[in-house]
């Protein structure tokens, strides 16, 4: 389904009981509304909550950027000139959403730079978000959280015109977020050809607007970190010990500057699970937090 946000088309998909409170989950870097495992799903709906998931405007079916890309190396070193739209742009996008389809307030949950963009939904459209929960991505401080020189090549490496070339960076960079745990090549293979049959999009820009983001809340006034002391909604961190591709001290971060979040640590595990065993604590802990609060 689609729906008009804005200038944009937004894929979405809306799953569980129409009267059910609402949870909407945010995807991170290069993630289509395919990310999210179904098991996950359909305990989260197996709860009695309406779950959104969609596409990021430039990712999957929603509305794709078509203004040329910004140098990533000019972003890298501070210049944000010629990004084309902001971590900010996303959130008002999901707040968006969620106002469109009437589901304000809700239950906000965001993965990574999903995480990232549900920070701003919070910030910025506070009416939107009854409760917060990020998981694996960080406070956007400039110092904890920080990424593996490992996965920082592979999200920088420019696409490939070789299909083979491609798929094997593909596949490495996804081992990285699954380690320290095990990566079994044939559940790792089937997730990334889910999201590369459903939609492919070598050149979206996201990644640029996540580093312009922490950037930009870097210089602002107030600061990011600011904005987030100010946060009064119910807020969980969830992080995995092992996470290389954002330090688990990212999320301690968060945990710390937002006044009364609390934060579970999942001992081991790495940015994101391919066990479905994990993905329901991670579940668990989403509808014990909705429910508390």
């Amino acid at each position: 389904m689609r729906a008009q946000v804005g200038e944009l088309d937004i894929e979405y998909e809306l799953l569980g009981p129409e009267d059910g409170e609402p949870i909407v989950l945010v995807a991170g870097v290069f993630q289509q509304l395919s990310f999210w495992p179904t098991s996950f799903l359909n305990q989260l709906v197996g709860a009695g909550f309406r779950v959104l998931i969609h596409d990021n405007r430039d990712v999957g079916l929603s509305t794709r950027e078509s203004r040329p890309a910004p140098d990533i190396g000019n972003v890298l070193s501070g210049d944000v000139t010629g990004v084309n739209y902001s971590l900010s742009d996303m959130a008002a996008d999901t707040a968006g959403l969620i106002d469109v389809l009437g589901l304000k307030p809700a239950h906000v949950v965001g993965h990574s730079m999903g995480g990232m963009i549900a920070q701003r939904v919070a910030i910025e459209f506070p009416e939107s978000v009854s409760t917060l929960t990020l998981f694996a991505t960080n406070a956007s401080d400039g110092v904890t959280g920080q990424t593996s020189p490992e996965f920082l090549s592979f999200v920088l490496t420019p696409p490939s015109g070789d299909a083979e070339a491609a798929w094997k960076n593909a596949l490495e960079g996804y081992r990285l977020c699954v380690l320290p745990e095990h990566a079994d090549e044939e559940t790792l293979a089937a997730f990334l050809q889910l999201q590369a049959k459903r939609a492919p999009n070598p050149a979206m820009q996201c990644i640029p607007a996540a580093v312009a983001g922490q950037i930009t809340g870097l210089n602002s006034s107030p600061t990011h970190l600011e904005n987030l002391s100010a946060l009064k909604v119910s807020t969980l961190v969830i992080h995995g010990t092992g996470d290389t591709v954002i330090t688990f001290d990212g999320g301690e971060k968060l945990a710390d500057v937002i006044p009364r979040a609390r934060l579970t640590a999942l001992e081991g595990m790495g940015h994101f699970p391919l066990d479905p065993g994990r993905w329901s604590t991670i579940a668990a802990a989403i509808i014990e937090h909705a429910r508390r609060d």
